[in-house]
């Protein structure tokens, strides 16, 4: 687990019913990866994160369908920028659920544009991405579980209240050089939109940029409407967490 392959605590998702005093009930998913797939004993220790409320440094006991809760801090995670993605063929929309999870995304809408190919997307699908964003979650040992939300329209996203507005488009400012005539403190609820394969139409582009979406892109190279969202947001997560060290390296 972690980042650097090294011993990072393994960290869990569990729910509030699972909470009973000073232990954990876990889930039969969650016995089959702790004890089959990870390999625990009695002894190690694992970290259970309640989303966005608290995380649980946990024992493992000689019971395999408990751990004792030893202590808990606060779960912070100032979520900032969120994703309105168009829906791509073949379920790519689940890596960029993944992915984007990984890079810190705070959620993600699914976006219907007048060139997305894919318009319906099945119970089972929405049930699929949510347990994605879980894992993703306890992969990345983030605090805060990203939302899913309902299908939107680009009528919907201009009507959405965000700070900062975001377009990705090749044509639009080099997003480094966006970020670094910005202070952190612009940020709220910051909306990044990335269109479908065949990108957005001119007509699209138009009233997002008339309702105060800026353009941005990732420099000269044009990617995979599954990898350019991830990417932004990959470079925002780096810029705030230099801005929040007070060592900005723009």
């Amino acid at each position: 687990m972690g980042h650097d392959g090294g011993s990072a605590v393994i960290r869990i998702v569990v729910s509030s019913q699972q909470i009973q005093e000073k232990r954990i009930q876990l889930t039969p998913d969650q016995m089959h990866y702790l004890f089959r797939v990870m390999r625990l004993y009695p002894g190690d220790h694992i970290e259970a994160l309640l989303s966005g409320q608290s995380i649980y440094r946990c024992g493992v006991t000689q019971d395999p369908h408990v751990v004792d809760c030893l202590d808990v801090r606060e779960a912070l995670e100032p979520n900032l920028l969120y994703l309105a993605q168009a829906l791509i063929k073949k379920d790519l929309f689940s890596q960029v659920v993944e992915k984007g999870t990984e890079a810190g995304l705070a959620g993600f809408y699914p976006l219907i544009t007048e060139r997305t190919i894919v318009r319906d997307v099945s119970a089972s699908k929405w049930n699929r991405w949510r347990t994605i964003a879980q894992e993703a979650t306890e992969q990345a040992h983030r605090s805060v579980v990203p939302e899913l939300f309902s299908a939107v329209s680009i009528s919907d996203v201009i009507q959405m209240s965000a700070s900062p507005k975001l377009l990705l488009d090749p044509g639009g400012r080099n997003i480094w050089d966006w970020l670094a005539s910005h202070q952190i403190s612009c940020f709220a609820h910051g909306l990044l939109v990335v269109g479908p394969e065949g990108g957005l139409t001119a007509r699209e582009q138009g009233h997002l940029i008339k309702a105060g979406f800026e353009a941005v892109s990732l420099g000269p190279y044009v990617y995979r409407a599954e990898n350019a969202g991830v990417f932004a947001a990959a470079v925002f997560a780096a810029w705030l967490s230099s801005e929040r060290r007070g060592q900005s390296v723009l």
